[in-house]
């Protein structure tokens, strides 16, 4: 019992034989576990403690979509996605010469914002972003359009 800073019998299911379960909630993470055990004579042994760690389960997602910019010539616009679990992030553009994605060179594009200069050339490309989780599990943004006025 963490609160009185002392050992109390569990009321958890299995309490008395010799497997014990009990939920993994938050309330839980940090609560020691150990086992007493007697012999048809009364003798009593103590196992070693077993530590419980609820950990939150984060699930691979995309919480934020970038959104389409409209901006002067000159001015320097972002792009940003927003996403749980993610550790890589690469952002790409539209390459309309080759007809297909590439990998955007601009600063901040291994980062979930990327960031650009509005300049007439833009004007009408797409971006997105791919990002992956621990695992190398792959989600791709939707598409983001820049204007140039």
């Amino acid at each position: 019992d963490t609160a009185r800073g002392k050992w109390a019998n569990s009321p958890a299911e299995g309490n008395k034989t010799a497997t014990l379960t009990t939920p993994a909630t938050a309330d839980r993470s940090g609560n020691r576990y150990r086992c007493q055990i007697w012999d048809a004579e009364g003798n009593k042994l103590t196992s070693a403690e077993a530590t419980l760690t609820v950990t939150e389960n984060v699930v691979f997602a995309i919480t934020g979509q970038p959104e389409d910019v409209t901006a002067a010539e000159g001015d320097t616009v972002t792009f940003t996605v927003t996403a749980t679990g993610a550790v890589t992030y690469q952002w790409q553009y539209y390459d309309t010469a080759r007809g297909k994605w590439a990998n955007s060179p601009a600063e901040g594009n291994k980062t979930a914002t990327l960031t650009i200069p509005a300049t007439a050339d833009r004007s009408g490309n797409r971006y997105r972003c791919q990002i992956w989780d621990a695992e190398g599990t792959k989600l791709v943004s939707a598409e983001a359009t820049l204007t140039v006025v």
